[in-house]
């Protein structure tokens, strides 16, 4: 409830929207920019909420009663259990080293200068305060911070490895030209340049609708930090952050955060869904942790289908506009809990757009808004409508989870294919005991945002390497061969990236002074005795 005045973290609540004045003058304007103008009357807008819930209890109890919907039961309470069979040929997780040359491995820096002189991507490093070309380091210098940072084998390290480079130019460049917004443009950049190719369209189960997901994966803070803190069951005695991720059904990586590792991940599945150019999501899928009612209610407002995965869904609170004895004589065996409270919605539904508009006109941040209304001692009335908007929301989602099939698959595929980037991750962050050695916020997402970006490379590399030894097919059968073995499998593959390096094993190598065990066993230790 401490408000300060000198904080963006801790303003009080009014200080993020737009004002109220700024509104109710400019209502319209800022309705039309946020393609909210269908929302301005709350009365049809819940109208039309309380014809879809209704038909979706229709829907679910009627196929459910006919036997339509054979993997759905009923336990002893009545509290249905849905069950989603596995596809009985599961895709492989990784084809790409199938049909790439097998007696050879690409080096990473390999992976990323050609990426480079596709795209360009490092021309969005410039410098803090100097804008402009002059004086700026070479390309390798911006590749060896990024495998530096995004491998977490640190600038100093890579320095001493590495030949053609100095410690202070890589420091003096970290310094002056990694900022968050250059890697934020640096990563839209690949991304747009995947979107425009055709190979990645395989993906895509339907025109114009992009399935995205997000999830947190978990690492170890050596240093002091204040955004992270301690958790014995992912640190043992040590502390640690949470890197929260957003991944796409290209496998487009578009958005990253780092998060403290004892927040709910439900408070920033928006940030990255409402700061993304590059990827427009339709539907937008989170585990347990990702999930609220309020969460339920921003998405539909925001025009994004939110399909979690929620732990116990038949455990959930159903809800309805009608009364519960009008479905009872439905024969339904699915039936609502409670009523939604549409006065309550109605009295606030103004405050309701009105947050939504500077959410999505990018005055403020969805995260920092849900944190400031969850830190009320005292539930406050916007964010009770707020929830109580998003339980319709909720049991709509529910029933259709319960009785559609499809849904739950398509759900369970793209969680699975951002646990499979939580892999790629480990593979890509590998030194150092894959913790973070910096302690600020800042330089943890600095750090996370190169990890992206080496990551986003070496996915539009694969795209690319495939779309060539596809063009290079001499016949037909073998590129439907190639295409059936993309869409049966997943674009994150690393298998044929080498990350290590390289081994000199010619004789005429030096490796420093020779140590002479003889010699060395007839020293004595003074200290012993």
């Amino acid at each position: 409830t401490l408000n300060l005045k000198y904080s963006y973290k801790y303003l009080s609540f009014e200080a993020y929207l737009f004002s109220k004045s700024e509104w109710a003058e400019n209502k319209a304007e800022f309705l039309n920019k946020a393609d909210m103008e269908h929302l301005k009357d709350s009365v049809s807008v819940l109208n039309e909420l309380e014809g879809q819930l209704d038909n979706a209890y229709h829907k679910t109890n009627t196929n459910f009663n006919q036997g339509k919907n054979p993997y759905l039961k009923l336990d002893r309470n009545k509290k249905p259990i849905v069950s989603t069979p596995a596809d009985e040929q599961k895709p492989k997780e990784c084809i790409i080293s199938d049909l790439l040359p097998s007696e050879r491995y690409f080096s990473l820096q390999q992976i990323l200068h050609q990426v480079n002189d596709s795209t360009e991507f490092l021309d969005n490093f410039e410098h803090f305060s100097i804008k402009g070309q002059r004086g700026r380091p070479e390309d390798n210098t911006f590749l060896a911070i990024i495998m530096a940072l995004g491998c977490n084998i640190g600038i100093r390290k890579i320095s001493r490895i590495s030949k053609g480079i100095s410690a202070d130019t890589l420091e003096n460049t970290r310094t002056w030209y990694f900022t968050i917004e250059s890697l934020n443009n640096a990563n839209a950049q690949i991304i747009s340049a995947i979107n425009q190719l055709s190979l990645p369209r395989l993906y895509l189960t339907k025109d114009g609708e992009i399935h995205t997901s997000s999830d947190g994966q978990k690492f170890g803070v050596k240093p002091e930090s204040l955004n992270s803190n301690y958790s014995f069951k992912y640190f043992g005695k040590e502390r640690g952050v949470s890197v929260y991720t957003f991944l796409d059904q290209r496998s487009s990586i578009f958005s990253t955060n780092v998060i403290n590792s004892s927040s709910r991940e439900s408070t920033f599945v928006l940030d990255g869904l409402c700061f993304s150019n590059e990827v427009v999501s339709t539907m937008h899928s989170t585990d347990t942790h990702g999930y609220t009612e309020v969460i339920f209610g921003m998405m539909d407002l925001l025009n994004i289908n939110f399909a979690p995965r929620i732990k116990n869904v038949g455990d959930q609170t159903l809800y309805s506009f009608e009364k519960i004895k009008s479905y009872e004589k439905e024969d339904y065996q699915i039936l609502p809990d409670k009523y939604i409270r549409t006065d309550m919605i109605n009295e606030h539904w103004d405050d309701i757009l009105r947050i939504m508009a500077s959410i999505k006109l990018q005055k403020c941040t969805a995260s920092q808004i849900l944190k400031r209304l969850n830190s009320y001692s005292k539930q406050n009335p916007l964010h009770k409508a707020l929830k109580e908007y998003g339980r319709i929301l909720k049991s709509i989602f529910i029933l259709h989870y319960l009785d559609d099939l499809d849904l739950r698959k398509a759900i369970e595929k793209q969680l699975n294919l951002i646990e499979h980037a939580h892999r790629f991750a480990r593979f890509v962050f590998f030194d150092n005991g894959q913790e973070y050695d910096e302690p600020t916020k800042e330089g943890q997402e600095i750090i996370a945002g190169c990890k992206q970006l080496i990551q986003n490379c070496i996915i539009l590399w694969n795209y690319m390497k495939l779309t060539q030894i596809y063009y290079n097919c001499s016949s037909a059968e073998e590129r439907k061969r190639i295409i059936a073995a993309i869409k049966s499998s997943s674009i994150i593959s690393w298998s044929h990236v080498n990350m290590n390096g390289e081994y000199d094993f010619n004789r005429d190598v030096i490796f420093g002074e020779e140590l002479n065990l003889e010699k060395l066993k007839k020293v004595k230790i003074l200290e012993m005795s």
